[in-house]
């Protein structure tokens, strides 16, 4: 195979332990997908490889399957690769319609992932959109982070992952059930009686503020270094797409302007 049609071939990244790649959709998938061209991982040293591997052989596409972790997970390994490897080709990065949270998936629009992978390797073309993201300070980058109770819950989530992951239940446990639960018997216990901190929040940059004007949002600008909040809050968060996992609208104005 020439490098030129090396170029546009396309890479299918997948979690095996996600809850919606099961053995049944992985059968279908290795009917369809060239078997140098699917990338299975079931932990963080496997993924680790197979991204170098995807990079190394200079596809044109990475497609993410496992939800948002699986891709962003994916994203950060590549945007690392990057930093260091400043004159390197970089896949453009998609996501499939597979994980439970999928907050990404949803916004790109992601459909059945049998079809889109169809549609994908048939030579079907493929919108851009662009995505802004958040650098965390320990240079992570992410389409959405918080701190509070989201940050907790999504903590029990993961430890209730992590008691059931050698059970006949983790799939059942890795899902919204499994997420419910964490909320319900783990983090909502540890509210009572907890004061809330004092936060106060000032922005390194011109910001906006919504506010609701006769039933109408109105955008208010406020200058660089001014107090945005400061009082007691039980959840800090910031976001770059209107929805987090589960199709939860946290961020309704995230793409009113891009880059705030």
């Amino acid at each position: 195979m020439t490098e030129t049609s090396k170029a546009r071939r396309a890479a299918f990244f997948l979690n095996t332990n996600a809850k919606s790649v099961t053995k049944k959709l992985l059968i279908k998938l290795k009917n369809i997908i060239p078997k140098d061209d699917l990338y299975l991982s079931s932990n963080l040293s496997e993924a680790e490889h197979n991204i170098a591997s995807i990079l190394s052989k200079g596809y044109a596409h990475i497609f993410c399957g496992g939800g948002d972790g699986t891709a962003i997970g994916a994203i950060n390994l590549i945007y690392e690769f990057g930093k260091h490897n400043p004159h390197a080709h970089l896949p453009k990065i998609g996501v499939l319609g597979l994980g439970t949270g999928n907050a990404l998936g949803r916004f790109l629009q992601a459909k059945d992932p049998i079809d889109d992978i169809s549609a994908i390797l048939s030579g079907k073309s493929i919108r851009p959109v662009a995505l802004s993201m958040i650098e965390a300070h320990g240079g992570q980058i992410t389409p959405f982070a918080g701190i509070g109770y989201d940050g907790e819950l999504m903590n029990d989530f993961e430890s209730v992952k992590d008691i059931f992951f050698e059970s006949p239940f983790r799939k059942l446990f890795s899902s919204v059930t499994g997420f419910t639960l964490a909320g319900v018997f783990k983090t909502l216990p540890r509210q009572i009686g907890r004061k809330l901190p004092i936060v106060r929040v000032n922005s390194s940059y011109p910001a906006y503020r919504i506010i609701e004007n006769n039933g109408v949002d109105e955008e208010v600008y406020i200058e660089q270094g001014d107090l945005l909040f400061d009082d007691e809050a039980s959840i800090i968060c910031v976001g770059t797409i209107p929805s987090i996992g589960y199709g939860i609208t946290m961020f309704p104005f995230a793409n009113k302007r891009p880059g705030y």
